[in-house]
């Protein structure tokens, strides 16, 4: 059985409503989820001290609530503040519950990631990601950076991360069934991993990959799967043009009186350069074939589409 092919309601916690949204992303069964690729990554692998935060910066911090309160002016919101003993941060919730508010009391050790920027009372996060702590002693960090995906309203982070981690294991457990269509002759002289290695080191890099060479295309994973895409899109190209030279076209056979096209030569205030009597010569050849030419021709300097543009667009309409 290809596990791949079945839908992605198959997956642990994957829904009616989800399998919805999913479509609407194109995500219909496993293999989709599994191609489905990461828009960027974060870094939840350290924690900052926050006294050393800067605006614009994105970080994962760890702090006590200190007090938290509601504002009622303007937009109402819920603010926080914690500190680490080296400096503080706020908290703000725009989008909050009053569970919220209970958790959020003075003295909660809280872990929270986001951006960093400033705000009215200094520095501050808005709706970050942020995780009570209950055991300082069993905290741990992640070890390895957070994929960030393309979603679509209503899917959140976890729940699709959540789908991908069970696709990927299914893959992992029969690789066979993820076709590699690259020779492994190829993959060897350039040092590429295999398609489900690279697809596992996408979804899940390893503790060796950094941002930065997920960033600036480094690593084989990525240059493998440039390099499929590229080579896809050649053959793509390849299969049209052979595909066009079945077509069957009329033949325009020269004429063997070649007096009004010298005439019409003759009557220009220039002359053809050499690369213009070329193209012409070559369009003439092409309009004795069976098959239609495969040509794009670009005038230049005379008129709105120059010489070799009108007369390919008037005299040569065959052009595909």
């Amino acid at each position: 059985m290809n596990y791949l092919n079945q839908s992605v309601s198959k997956l642990t916690g994957i829904g009616a409503q989800t399998v919805n949204r999913l479509e609407k992303m194109g995500i219909r069964v496993i293999q989709d989820l599994i191609f489905h690729l990461p828009l960027r990554y974060e870094d939840r692998t350290r924690i900052y001290p926050i006294g050393s935060l800067m605006a614009g910066m994105t970080a994962l911090i760890c702090g006590r609530v200190e007090f938290i309160d509601i504002l009622p002016r303007g937009r109402k919101s819920l603010i926080c503040r914690i500190s680490d003993g080296t400096g503080f941060i706020s908290l703000k919730f725009f989008h909050f519950s009053a569970n919220q508010h209970n958790i959020l009391k003075p003295g909660t050790l809280i872990s929270c990631f986001a951006e960093v920027r400033y705000g009215f009372a200094g520095l501050e996060m808005v709706h970050p990601d942020y995780q009570v702590i209950s055991n300082p002693e069993t905290y741990l960090t992640e070890t390895r950076l957070t994929p960030v995906y393309p979603l679509t309203e209503g899917l959140s982070q976890n729940t699709l991360r959540k789908a991908v981690k069970h696709a990927l294991s299914l893959c992992n457990s029969e690789p066979q069934l993820l076709v590699d269509w690259i020779p492994d002759s190829i993959l060897k002289n350039y040092h590429y991993p295999s398609l489900a290695e690279a697809i596992q080191t996408l979804h899940a890099p390893d503790e060796s990959v950094t941002i930065e060479a997920l960033q600036n295309g480094s690593i084989p994973a990525l240059k493998r799967l440039a390099f499929e895409e590229l080579l896809a899109h050649h053959l793509s190209l390849r299969l049209t043009r052979n595909k066009t030279k079945a077509w069957q076209s009329p033949v325009f056979a020269s004429s063997s009186d070649k007096t009004i096209a010298e005439q019409f030569l003759r009557s220009l205030p220039f002359k053809l350069t050499g690369a213009q009597q070329r193209v012409i010569a070559e369009i003439e050849a092409d309009c004795r074939l069976e098959h239609p030419m495969m040509r794009l021709v670009q005038g230049g300097g005379y008129g709105s589409h120059g010489i070799i543009g009108r007369t390919a667009q008037t005299q040569f309409q065959r052009v595909v």
